[in-house]
């Protein structure tokens, strides 16, 4: 069980699954987020605002995590919405637009920001790959079934396309889940679904559905 705290009669529980508990993101950009991401997370997610947004934020944070002394480097992540199809814009528009819409004007900025076009996305995860984000989320703003395989064919010709450039890197002629990470190495995409308790370990830039939600890997 984890530690008693103090007027409570037990512990909280149930007790973590592996020790130290579940590595914990912390999203942010003010000194206070920075300041819980170094002395309490495994990383830092961005919680939108384009590659940019997410460079200026994961610099502070490395140099954050590199005064206090922890070892090795933060996880970085970032998220962002999408829509692909004839009706790209229509969908995201609506769907952005009834989500955020409690916050007035601001719901049109999020709007903007939505990846609705194929080279659109291709430029997203070159942009945040080039940034150093390890992890960048798509959440598909359409409930269209084929949202997921849209986005994971965009995501494999990104991965294919990089690799083009770079003829110096391997390049794996098929899906490898669950392995770690070799650098230089690109591999195929897997859309297969994962299970709740395991995570994947693309090699640089890889695509796992999950929870209704694209992730983009890189080693």
């Amino acid at each position: 069980m984890g530690r008693r705290l103090p007027g409570h009669g037990r512990p909280v529980g149930p007790a973590p699954v592996q020790p130290g508990g579940p590595p914990l993101l912390f999203g942010g950009t003010g000194r206070a987020a920075v300041r819980r991401t170094v002395s309490m997370g495994a990383g830092w997610i961005a919680g939108g605002g384009g590659a940019a947004t997410f460079e200026q934020g994961a610099g502070q944070v490395r140099a954050a995590w590199d005064e206090a002394g922890r070892p090795g480097a933060p996880r970085l992540a970032a998220l962002g919405y999408f829509a692909l199809g004839p009706d790209a814009s229509t969908a995201a528009s609506d769907y952005l637009h009834d989500y955020y819409g409690f916050l007035g004007d601001y719901a049109a900025q999020v709007v903007a920001g939505a990846l609705t076009e194929e080279d659109a996305v291709r430029q997203a995860i070159a942009q945040f790959t080039d940034a150093g984000c390890d992890e960048l989320i798509l959440f598909p703003c359409s409930t269209a079934a084929d949202q997921l395989s849209r986005l994971a064919d965009v995501a494999r010709s990104s991965a294919r396309s990089r690799v083009a450039r770079r003829p110096d890197r391997d390049v794996h002629p098929r899906s490898v889940p669950h392995r770690a990470p070799t650098a230089g190495r690109f591999a195929e995409v897997d859309t297969s679904p994962v299970p709740q308790d395991q995570s994947w370990t693309g090699v640089d830039v890889g695509v796992r559905s999950i929870s209704g939600a694209v992730r983009l890997r890189r080693g």
